[in-house]
């Protein structure tokens, strides 16, 4: 009974480690530079004086995305902690100042630096935080190994109608090569 018994908490503590290191491994897997693939908004805005509303907010942010190499850095931390990662965010937002006259709002390339240790193998952030003035991160998902999601609702300014207004949006990031 007592051989059983060891051989029993030898397989248990075996199978406790073989876990343990697929986690690592996909977390890993996750570390890299990503694009904004598509940012999308619940409703329809005009951000660029147009005229012409859209929820399609890469159509609606003049210059921005053509200008930026990558949109969001994931880095391993296992120095200091196996699991915890270090996200670096990148996202357009709006100045405050409009030129009425002319119609145009400059959108400026905010970072935003996390520590965190993700909620699951598949959820990186599934709690609501507030990463700027006018940006709240609701949610970050790993939709596969290539492509994270992200939730939040941020401040822009919508010329159809004259005012600042938070939008939920939806960023979908590409892993690059």
């Amino acid at each position: 009974m007592k051989k059983v018994l060891i051989i029993i908490t030898l397989f248990i503590f075996i199978s406790c480690s073989n876990n343990a290191s697929e986690i690592i491994t996909e977390k890993t897997d996750f570390s890299g530079l990503y694009k904004i693939e598509s940012i999308v908004s619940t409703e329809n805005v005009d951000l660029n004086d147009d005229n012409i509303s859209s929820t399609n907010l890469m159509n609606e942010i003049p210059n921005y995305f053509e200008n930026a190499d990558y949109d969001f850095i994931i880095r391993n931390l296992e120095k200091t902690d196996p699991y915890e990662l270090l996200l670096s965010i990148y996202l357009p937002v709006p100045n405050e100042f409009i030129d009425e006259d002319f119609g145009l709002i400059d959108y400026n390339r905010y970072s935003s630096f996390i520590r965190i240790n993700p909620f699951s193998k598949d959820k990186l952030i599934n709690e609501e935080m507030e990463i700027s003035n006018s940006t709240i991160l609701n949610e970050m998902v790993i939709l596969d190994n290539n492509i994270i999601e992200s939730k939040s609702i941020q401040i822009f300014y919508d010329f159809s109608t004259n005012n600042w207004r938070n939008l939920e949006i939806k960023i979908r990031y590409l892993k690059l090569e």
